[in-house]
C-alpha cells in the first residue's frame, strides 16, 4: 500500500504549488489474460482471490484516501461495473467509482481490466494548480515502460496554464523497481518490529472496497462508516455461553 512506501517527502512534491486539493482522478486499463497463465490462474478463482476490488482496486483507493487525508475520511462511494459472461460475483472488468470526503474533495476511480497492455493515468487538480502523471507498458511488470510526471505550479498566468506544464523528470518507474523497495522497506520494518502499514490505515481501504462491491449490486450510494467494531468477549465468557452458564 501506498500509506507505508511513499516518504513524506514525495507528498510534499506531488502537492507542491497546487493548493488545496479537491479532485484525485485514477484511470486504469490492463489485460489479466498474463497472470491467468501462472499459479493455475488464481487471479480467475474467486475463493482465492476474493475479488477484484480487493485484489487491484484497493491500491487506488489507498491512493485516493492518502493523498486526500487533509479532507478527513470519505463519507460515501457510489459504483459502477459490469462484467464478462461467466465471471464470479465481484469480479468486475469494467469499474467506475466516485469517494466523495467532507467538502467539496471527491476522487473518481476507473479500471478495466477487459482492454489491452497497461496503463495508468493520475490526475489531481488543486485550487491553484493541477498534476498529470501516465504510465504505459505491455504489462505491469515492463522493463521499458514509457512514463512521465507532470505539474501546472501556483503562478502559471491562465493563458499559458491552459495549455502548459512544467515536465518533472523521474528516474524510474514501474513495478520491477518498486516491488524491490517495498520489499527492502517490508524487511526493514520485520527488523524493527513494526508495521509497515497500520491497521487502522488497512481497514478503511477495505472497507471503501467491500461498500464499493455493495454500491454496484445494489446501485446505490453507500454512506462509509470506519467505526471502530465492537471488542470481542473474552474467550472465557464466550464458553460460558456456550456451555449455558
Amino acid at each position: 500500500m501506498i500509506t507505508g512506501t511513499l516518504q513524506p517527502a514525495t507528498k510534499r512534491l506531488l502537492t507542491r504549488g497546487t493548493g488545496r486539493q479537491v479532485l484525485v482522478r485514477n484511470l486504469q486499463n490492463n489485460d489479466l489474460w498474463e497472470c491467468f497463465q501462472v499459479a493455475e490462474g488464481w487471479r480467475y478463482d474467486a475463493s482465492r482471490v476474493g475479488s477484484w476490488m480487493l485484489e487491484e482496486t484497493v491500491h487506488f483507493f489507498d491512493f485516493a484516501l492518502w493523498y486526500l487525508a487533509a479532507s478527513g475520511d470519505p463519507v460515501s462511494v457510489r459504483a459502477f461495473g459490469n462484467q464478462r459472461p461467466g465471471r464470479a460475483q465481484g469480479m468486475y472488468d469494467n469499474l467506475c467509482a466516485i469517494v466523495r470526503f467532507d467538502g467539496d474533495a471527491c476522487a473518481t476511480i476507473t479500471q478495466t481490466i477487459a482492454g489491452f497492455e497497461h496503463h495508468l493515468v493520475v490526475e489531481i487538480t488543486g485550487t491553484q494548480g493541477a498534476i498529470r502523471t501516465a504510465w504505459s507498458g505491455t504489462m505491469d511488470r515492463d522493463h521499458h515502460p514509457v512514463y512521465q510526471f507532470s505539474v501546472q505550479p501556483k503562478g502559471f498566468a491562465f493563458e499559458r496554464g491552459v495549455r502548459e506544464a512544467v515536465h518533472e523528470s523521474i528516474a524510474i518507474s514501474g513495478e520491477v523497481y518498486e516491488l524491490q523497495e517495498q520489499i527492502r522497506l517490508t524487511a526493514q520494518a520485520l527488523r524493527e518490529r513494526r508495521p509497515l502499514v497500520s491497521s487502522i490505515d488497512a481497514r478503511k481501504r477495505v472497507i471503501c472496497c467491500i461498500e464499493a462491491e455493495r454500491s454496484v449490486r445494489e446501485n446505490r450510494e453507500i454512506g462509509l462508516s470506519f467505526a471502530a467494531p465492537p471488542p470481542a468477549p473474552p474467550r472465557g465468557a464466550e464458553a460460558g455461553r456456550e456451555r449455558g452458564g
